[in-house]
């Protein structure tokens, strides 16, 4: 698909006979597909041309122009470059509303397109306002039973999940695998995707509840348990083993195995996920990335740190081919990484990455961000163990630098 895809892209290139607006519907057709495929790059780059030409061929008020717009801030939403993106969708959805009106399709495209920026940089709360008015106004637009509208709903239960209103999140996946199973069919993706939305929702609630309600962690990590395994088996069964809505669930349910103390199996459903991912996708997609990561926190959250390490240089080879410098993912990896390299004492090695970890983190979030807090603790803790090992080398007051940039006292950190 990427190879046939890439050609078309320099067919396009380098066709001086197609007519402008051809060219920029193309663009948008390539963008669309690149970004679907998690290939941001050139997703930008085609959304980019599709923008200039729909500018100087029909001016900026035309419908065309400001969709792509969207495209192009949602390009950026991906890569992570939240500075860009954000006020350029504040101002698009200001414009659209006032040239189109709030409730047409392109100016609720922009608000779902800044829900997702919010969602990314995990400002949850910032977030659920957007997609409460993005679900009303599809559900009043184009009815319940959409696929876009199902997706808001999929969107808002996560974030009232995220945000610890599990039982809001439990009310509209339930009442969203109602309209979709009506609509749609219990076979149909959406209403699969729906029901492990609801399961992973169900772990999230568990993990929240470990410590303070035993029973409550017990049925919920029972619940979320029995759906992501009816949600594999189905979609092995309709989808694949190889489809990476199947990868997803398989990583959800490992997540779920660990919980439960099923180690084996965890480790067996990543070790399956991470194969099948690299053969069919390569080891530079977005997809493996993750998995590789997921694999190696995995193993250095049991102190298995060199195995961890050998996962996560794996992911932060991939990470700095596939994505920008500044990607918040790869911030994530590099702090896994540089905290199992301070944990074996290799703490030269570690400095450099838990400092551009915190610094990823700080320049797309800000320095008051509650990563950024965290990740300045890592360093902390980092100055505190070389410290032990080196007293007289002053790591101690690197040590107290990184403690003085944590917001909250008693933050609770890694």
């Amino acid at each position: 698909m990427r190879s046939v895809l890439d050609r078309a892209a320099q067919n396009l290139d380098g066709d001086d006979a197609t007519s402008p607006l051809v060219a920029a519907r193309l663009n948008g057709t390539l963008s669309r597909t690149y970004l679907g495929l998690g290939d941001y790059t050139p997703a930008e780059r085609h959304t980019r041309e599709a923008l200039e030409i729909y500018r100087d061929q029909l001016g900026p008020n035309d419908p065309s122009t400001s969709q792509a717009v969207n495209g192009l801030a949602l390009a950026l939403v991906k890569q992570g470059r939240f500075d860009e993106a954000e006020p350029m969708l504040t101002t698009a959805i200001d414009e659209h509303t006032e040239r189109f009106g709030r409730e047409h399709e392109i100016t609720a495209q922009a608000i779902d397109a800044l829900g997702q920026l919010c969602v990314a940089m995990e400002r949850n709360r910032d977030a659920i306002p957007l997609i409460e008015e993005l679900l009303d106004i599809r559900t009043r637009t184009v009815g319940p039973e959409r696929i876009e509208t199902l997706s808001a709903m999929n969107i808002l239960g996560m974030l009232y999940s995220n945000t610890d209103r599990f039982d809001d999140a439990e009310t509209i996946y339930t009442q969203a695998i109602a309209i979709s199973e009506r609509a749609h069919g219990d076979r149909h993706p959406q209403t699969t995707e729906l029901r492990a939305s609801l399961g992973w929702a169900f772990y999230h609630d568990a993990t929240s509840h470990q410590r303070t309600d035993e029973a409550r962690f017990a049925d919920k990590l029972a619940s979320a348990r029995a759906i992501n395994e009816h949600v594999l088996e189905q979609r092995h069964r309709l989808l694949g083993e190889e489809h990476p809505s199947t990868l997803a669930v398989m990583n959800n349910l490992g997540a779920v195995y660990k919980k439960l103390g099923m180690y084996a199996a965890a480790d067996e459903l990543a070790e399956k996920d991470i194969e099948i991912a690299i053969r069919t996708l390569g080891e530079t997609h977005p997809d493996t990335i993750v998995s590789l990561a997921n694999m190696g926190n995995s193993l250095r959250n049991r102190e298995r740190h060199n195995e961890a390490i050998a996962y996560l240089e794996r992911a932060l080879r991939g990470a700095r081919v596939a994505h920008p410098d500044d990607f918040p993912g790869t911030a994530f990896i590099l702090g896994w990484y540089g905290s199992c390299l301070r944990d074996v004492g290799r703490f030269a090695d570690a400095e450099p990455m838990l400092v551009e970890s915190r610094a990823i983190i700080v320049r797309a979030m800000g320095e008051s961000h509650p990563i950024a807090s965290q990740m300045a603790l890592g360093l902390a803790m980092l100055y505190d163990s070389w410290h032990a090992d080196e007293p007289d080398a002053g790591h101690n007051i690197n040590a107290a630098e990184g403690r003085s940039r944590i917001d909250a006292p008693g933050h609770p950190g890694e």
